[in-house]
Formats: C-alpha cells, structure tokens, sequence
C-alpha cells in the first residue's frame, strides 16, 4: 500500500545473482512456496484465508520482480504435496499452514500463476521427493498417483509450471530400479514437463532420516558404499 515501507535485505541474494552473472552462468531459485518458510507474525496471526492469500501473493510477486529477467528457472514449490498429504497431522501445524488455509493443491497453483504474471519470461518449477521409488513406507503408491494427478491438472488448467524438480533422497535399503526410474521420468515427460536439474542424494544409513515415514529395511546390504555408488550411477 502507498505510504508503507517494506525493508527487505537483498544483499545474499544479489551477491549469488551478481557472482551468476559475472560467471554466465543461469541461475534456479527456490522456493516461492516452502511449508515452513513463515515468521510467528504470520504463522500465530489469525489472519483469515483470504488475508493470508494477499500476503502469499505479494510476497511471490515481491521475490519474483526483484530479479524479473535475470532467474531464468524458479521452483514454484517444494514439497507441497507430501506436506499436503500430512498437512493435519498432529505436530504439523507449520509444515501444513498455507495448504490448510488456501486449499490444499490450489496454493501451488496460485503461486505459479503470481510468479508468471511477476516475469513471464522464468520457468516455473515443480519440486517433490520420494517420486521415483516404487514402495517407501506406507507413503506409496499414493504419493505418486497424487502427484501424476496434480500433473494432469495442471495442464487441463493451463497452470504455467513448465518442468519438474525430483528432489531424490534415495535409500541403499529400498532402492529403485533403473527401468522404474526410467518409467517415471517418461510419464512426466509424456504429460509435457521437461526435466529439472535434480536433487539427489543417496542415504546410507538404516535409519532413514525422516520425520514423515519410518520404513522398514526390506533388503540386506553387505556393503553400503558400493550399493551407494551404484544407485547414484542408476540414478545418473
């Protein structure tokens, strides 16, 4: 509003996008939505849902014209439907916030629609982990046919998220195969999404380090640091 003043401090962020520049290199940004990523001032407000929806709009927007022209790919979310999918489980109020209040999977469409509308020249990126293993916990199959299903409405809607972001926390006890992957990277290219830069990781722990699922150990691994360099080698 006129007569307000924002203060924001830009400088980390304009040291990354100056050093990109200098260096010709692209850069990718994250996130415009991430679950957690709210002071208390928000958080323990007691903003309506439509309050809270103009605060997330002028925030994505504020991010987003900062650097109109010079993010060349944004992700527009992270993580959103595994914390959908958990957002009213006790001890989630946080991670499971902006969905509660803007209706679940229509906050990621939101936020892609305002950060379009900011810089229609940026990609707009999908980011969601745990979508290239075929069992995880009881996490799946139903993950995976929820976030083909978003997919699917996103192109029916004509959402403006041009690639996804599998973010791969992959496990040396529950590996996926090399055709699995495959397959999975097939359906989202089929649906017309391109492939993002990946985030991947590959865990060798027996404790999977997690706060959502706690999956059992379904195979014997004799030695986990070559079944660790033989997933990342599939997953490459």
């Amino acid at each position: 509003p006129s007569g307000y003043s924002y203060n924001y401090n830009w400088a980390p962020s304009k040291a990354v996008v100056d050093f990109a520049k200098a260096n010709n290199m692209a850069i990718k940004a994250q996130s415009l939505l991430f679950a957690a990523d709210m002071p208390d001032s928000i958080f323990k407000s007691g903003f309506s849902p439509e309050q809270l929806r103009k605060i997330l709009e002028f925030t994505v927007k504020t991010k987003v014209l900062q650097y109109k022209g010079q993010i060349q790919e944004w992700d527009a979310s992270d993580e959103a439907l595994l914390n959908i999918r958990y957002m009213n489980n006790e001890g989630n109020e946080l991670y499971g916030f902006w969905y509660r209040n803007l209706g679940g999977v229509q906050a990621i469409i939101d936020v892609a629609r305002w950060a379009k509308q900011a810089d229609p020249s940026t990609k707009l990126v999908l980011t969601e982990d745990h979508i290239m293993e075929k069992t995880f916990g009881n996490l799946q199959p139903q993950h995976n046919s929820d976030f083909f299903n978003f997919l699917k409405r996103a192109k029916a809607e004509n959402v403006p998220i041009d690639g996804v972001d599998l973010e791969n926390n992959l496990w040396i006890y529950n590996p996926p195969t090399k055709d699995y992957m495959k397959k999975i990277l097939k359906q989202i290219t089929d649906l017309g999404f391109y492939i993002a830069t990946p985030e991947t990781t590959v865990i060798t722990s027996t404790n999977y380090p997690t706060w959502y699922e706690t999956p059992a150990i379904p195979i014997k691994v004799d030695d986990p640091l070559a079944a660790q360099a033989a997933l990342y080698q599939a997953a490459l």
